[in-house]
């Protein structure tokens, strides 16, 4: 016998090995294609989720506000009670190769508390300040940090809609901002 593990335990594989009867496996194919089965049926039920969810966002964004603006409502009682409403909305985000300046930008408008600092921990909002400190005190001692610097997205979308109900601009050079509205189905309140 070889001294090398591999071979060892090569040897002793073809030793203990003996030939799968046909019962087993029989076994394990039909389990495999059940298996493969269930893959397939899922991902086709993942397709089906996204075109559901595609046609609900249409309906959501399009095609019950546009109705409803044909109709001159803002809301609409349904016969079991529901209401249906449609309201502003919007998004935004920080345009891609803009984070520098829309963050200097934010920081020189008095709005640096919605930017989140990170330095090998996480700095909350308004820290802003505390964390260019932390990595100023690192690289006076040679080290380098990662220094990252995000605003989460619900935190900037509330900034601006807070910004544009104030009768402020947000400046499109350094944010793509996108409006529209929303309807929404609430349920009925029950009765009790």
């Amino acid at each position: 016998m070889s001294t090398n593990l591999l071979d060892r335990m090569n040897d002793a594989a073809e030793e203990d090995f003996a030939a799968p009867d046909e019962q087993g496996v029989s076994r394990l194919s039909q389990a495999a294609e059940a298996l493969k089965t269930l893959q397939n049926r899922i991902e086709r039920g993942k397709a089906l989720l996204r075109e559901l969810q595609t046609e609900e966002e249409r309906y959501i964004r399009e095609v019950i506000p546009g109705i409803m603006d044909d109709l001159g409502m803002m809301k609409f009682t349904l016969t079991d009670g529901s209401e249906v409403s449609v309201s502003p909305d919007l998004f935004i985000s920080v345009l891609s190769g803009h984070e520098r300046p829309a963050f200097e930008w934010l920081r020189e408008n008095g709005h640096a508390g919605i930017i989140k600092h990170t330095v090998s921990v996480e700095f909350g909002k308004g820290d802003d300040e505390h964390a260019k400190e932390v990595v100023n005190a690192l690289r006076e001692k040679n080290l380098t940090p990662k220094d990252d610097e995000k605003i989460a997205p619900q935190t900037l979308r509330k900034w601006a809609k807070d910004q544009l109900d104030d009768g402020h601009e947000v400046p499109e050079r350094l944010f793509k901002l996108f409006e529209f509205r929303k309807a929404k189905i609430t349920p009925p309140k029950k009765r009790g």
